[in-house]
C-alpha cells in the first residue's frame, strides 16, 4: 500500500520478481478491503507492505491496526522515508514486523522478505 503510484509499481516489480503475486492498493482503506476479501475467500497474504503516512487518507499504522484486530499472524512491514518516526524505530510496538526505510533496494528488499517470510509458498503480497 502507498499512495505513490510510482513506488506501487516499482515495488510491485521487485516483488514480482521474488515470486509473489502482488496486489496493489493506494491507501489505508483499500488495504484493509483487499485483506477483508482474501480473508473471506480463506486466502492468506505472505506479507504485507504498508506506507507509513497517506494524505488525505488512512496511512499504514491505521490499517495494521485494524488488521491486526482480526489477524496477528501475517508479517506486515511499514515503509517510509521518515527514518526518524517512532514507528520505523520500533514497529513491533505498533502492530507490524519489521521496518524498512524508503527509498529501498531490492537488495534490502530481497533480505527483509527472506528473513519474515515463508518462501516455500508462493502467496500474495
Amino acid at each position: 500500500m502507498d499512495d505513490e503510484e510510482s513506488i506501487r509499481k516499482i515495488t510491485k516489480k521487485m516483488v514480482e520478481l521474488f515470486g509473489y503475486d502482488v496486489i496493489l492498493t493506494n491507501n489505508g482503506q483499500e488495504a484493509i478491503d483487499a485483506f477483508m476479501d482474501a480473508t473471506n475467500e480463506n486466502k492468506k497474504f505472505a506479507g504485507m507492505i504498508f506506507d507509513l503516512t497517506v494524505k488525505g487518507n488512512i496511512g499504514g499504522e491505521e490499517a495494521i491496526n485494524e488488521i491486526r484486530k482480526i489477524c496477528n499472524e501475517t508479517p506486515a512491514f511499514v515503509a517510509s522515508g521518515y527514518s526518524g518516526d517512532p514507528i520505523m524505530a520500533d514497529p513491533q510496538k505498533h502492530g507490524f514486523t519489521a521496518s524498512i526505510c524508503k527509498p529501498f533496494t531490492k537488495a534490502e528488499l530481497s533480505e527483509l522478505l527472506e528473513k519474515y517470510l515463508n518462501t516455500e509458498t508462493k502467496r500474495e503480497i
